[in-house]
C-alpha cells in the first residue's frame, strides 16, 4: 500500500445476513424491516471505529465467515449470494467508512465456514489512481 494512503480493517461481530429485495406496498416502496435493523447495527458497531469517511477510489476486501449448518449439501457456505450478502454490508457503510459505494473500484468479497463465531472482516484502502492510465487488479 502506498503512503499517505488510509485503510480500514474491520472485524464485525454480526452473523452474515444478504440484503433482502425492496417490497412494494400501497403506501409506495420500502426495504424490509430485518434488512433495515441489520444494516443499522452495522453502521452502530462500525461509526466509531472510522474516523472518517475515506475519500477517492477504494478497494475492499470483505470476508463473510458463515455459520456452519447441521446438514450442509456442499463443502461451501452455498445458502447466500455473495453480492446480496456484500450489497448490505456497502449500504451500511455508506458515510462512515466511505461517502458513497460507488467510490468503490476493486473488490473482493469472499465467503467461508466460520471456525469460531460468524463475524464479516472488510479491509477498506484507498488507492492512489492521480497519475496512473492502467491499474492492474492486483498489485
Amino acid at each position: 500500500m502506498e503512503p499517505n494512503l488510509k485503510f480500514y480493517e474491520l472485524k464485525i461481530p454480526v452473523i452474515p445476513f444478504p440484503k433482502e429485495r425492496p417490497r412494494i406496498s400501497r403506501n409506495g416502496t420500502y426495504t424490509p424491516p430485518k434488512t433495515v435493523r441489520y444494516e443499522r447495527e452495522i453502521s452502530n458497531y462500525c461509526a466509531p471505529l472510522c474516523s472518517e469517511p475515506l475519500e477517492g477510489p477504494l478497494r475492499i476486501q470483505i470476508d463473510f465467515h458463515m455459520h456452519r449448518p447441521e446438514k450442509q449439501k456442499h463443502s461451501y457456505p452455498s445458502r447466500s449470494d455473495w453480492d446480496n450478502l456484500s450489497k448490505a454490508v456497502c449500504d451500511a457503510l455508506n458515510k462512515i467508512a466511505w461517502n458513497d459505494d460507488r467510490q468503490i473500484c476493486i473488490a473482493v468479497v469472499r465467503k467461508f465456514y466460520a471456525h469460531q463465531e460468524p463475524h464479516i472482516w472488510v479491509k477498506i484502502e484507498q488507492l492512489d489512481w492521480t497519475l496512473k492510465k492502467d491499474v492492474a487488479l492486483v498489485e
